[in-house]
């Protein structure tokens, strides 16, 4: 997105906003590379004879959950996210500007939805100790705790784009705002 570039070089407050974002890329990246070692730690482990590993499907499960939620701010940012522009393309340019308003409406609005839930999920979870069974047992809490940072600066990113003028979709389509 043009300007994308100055804005990361702005106040303070909105280096700290584009970094928060950049390093919750880094730790999605991270929880790539650990679903990476635990698998292919698993399978060597069982072809070597010595069994599964226990903590495998618990860990990957999380850290499954943790690179979807932890990419998302940075994917709606860099407008590397799935999007789907075929009935956009087709579209005159009142119809693109009236869409795109109501994907912008609709994505901020379920992505607060989702962050105000899973703070209430989160706090209670921590307040009743739930665990999730499985070959290591992991508290709950640890499953909600991205969740409302991320789906808030997903919401905050799908705004900011409204707000800019600029579109979800990679190839800027300007003609239709």
């Amino acid at each position: 997105m043009p300007g994308a570039e100055a804005s990361r070089t702005g106040s303070g407050a909105l280096r700290a906003y584009h970094l928060l974002i950049d390093a919750m890329a880094v730790l999605a990246a991270i929880a790539a590379l650990v679903i990476l070692v635990m698998i292919l730690g698993d399978v060597t482990s069982r072809q070597l004879g010595f069994g599964s590993w226990h903590a495998t499907i618990p860990v990957v499960q999380l850290m499954l959950l943790y690179f979807a939620v932890l990419a998302a701010p940075y994917l709606v940012r860099e407008r590397a996210h799935v999007a789907v522009d075929s009935f956009i393309n087709a579209a005159g340019p009142l119809l693109r500007k009236i869409a795109l308003w109501a994907v912008f409406a609709l994505s901020v609005a379920s992505c607060l939805a989702f962050a105000v839930t899973s703070i209430v999920l989160l706090r209670d979870s921590i307040l009743s100790g739930e665990q999730v069974i499985g070959g290591i047992d992991l508290p709950f809490w640890l499953f909600m705790l991205p969740l409302p940072l991320a789906y808030t600066l997903v919401a905050t990113e799908f705004l900011r784009l409204a707000v800019t003028g600029g579109t979800p979709y990679a190839d800027e389509m300007k003609e239709s705002l």
